[in-house]
């Protein structure tokens, strides 16, 4: 009937069921299976939170009246004071049972128990205990120290004289200390001024005649960034008619400053022939760069 309706207006062309074409395509995704929503067993959910929801306002408000809280998380409930502020709380015991104390108490355990021990040891712990970390032994650096500073040996052997540090002593007494200690000459290394392998920086000749003394001049020039003590003075093994008669010790320049004149002098005394000295130049704090020097006098 629609069709002929529609024939009757003009200019209106309606295609035949014979010139209508139709194209089915293939579904490309599965089909979506809609369940029925249960509304009733929803509503019923929010009834039930919306009524405990009112019951907690509800108690609240009471507890408030009455002065008496609602139990926590924790503890069963508590005692207020007037001004709001509990004075007693009523913990459940499955949270006490793993508390324990930190203070401490005001006496010792009882004699005897394990905790008295374990007192009686954290006692003993020494305040420096640990102090040079985990990659030291204690007993290695006490024997070290004890035989670096004979100040922990007074005790057992009164003779001992104690020697201060050098921060406490210049450098005229740390000649007098150290001096027939540090006055030997070192193991041979090798000397770029000689392009040789040798205990002696330098050598020094002179010459004297009818017994009367001989002066000479070493200069030291200064390498140390700093002013650096120094004393010096001849080994043990020299000849005795050696000996510093000017600027046996004092301080040093520094880099590149003005060389420091060490007078040495030889007195026969009526020794004749070849006289031979060793002389030491000590700097305590870099003895890398103490010099030694060979002197010889012939003696006529």
């Amino acid at each position: 009937m629609l069709a002929v309706l529609l024939q009757g207006l003009p200019g209106l062309v309606v295609p035949s069921a014979a010139h209508t074409k139709t194209r089915v395509h293939a579904p490309r995704c599965a089909a979506v299976v809609m369940e029925e929503w249960d509304f009733a067993a929803q509503y019923a959910q929010q009834q039930a939170a919306q009524r405990a929801a009112r019951q907690r306002r509800l108690e609240a408000e009471e507890a408030a009246k009455t002065g008496k809280p609602k139990a926590k998380a924790g503890f069963k409930g508590g005692v207020l004071q007037d001004e709001g502020k509990p004075t007693k709380l009523q913990y459940d015991a499955a949270v006490t049972r793993s508390w324990q104390s930190s203070d401490q108490p005001d006496f010792l355990p009882q004699e005897g128990t394990p905790e008295y021990d374990k007192q009686l040891e954290l006692m003993g712990i020494g305040f420096d205990e640990g102090i040079r970390g985990s990659q030291h032994d204690g007993e290695d650096i006490s024997a070290k120290e004890m035989q670096r500073n004979p100040e922990f040996l007074i005790e057992a052997d009164p003779t001992l004289v104690f020697m201060p540090d050098s921060e406490d002593c210049d450098a005229e007494c740390q000649l007098e200390l150290y001096g027939q200690r540090d006055f030997v000459l070192p193991e041979p290394r090798f000397n770029p001024k000689t392009m040789t392998e040798t205990n002696i920086d330098e050598e020094f000749e002179m010459f004297t005649t009818g017994g009367e003394p001989k002066t000479i001049v070493i200069n030291v020039d200064p390498v140390a960034m700093a002013f650096e003590d120094y004393y010096c003075g001849f080994t043990a093994d020299s000849h005795p008619a050696f000996f510093v008669s000017n600027n046996g010790f004092g301080k040093m320049e520094r880099r590149n400053g003005a060389p420091t004149a060490v007078e040495v002098t030889a007195d026969p005394q009526g020794a004749k022939g070849e006289l031979v000295g060793y002389l030491c130049f000590i700097q305590p704090e870099e003895k890398d760069f103490s010099t030694y020097y060979k002197i010889t006098c012939i003696a006529h």
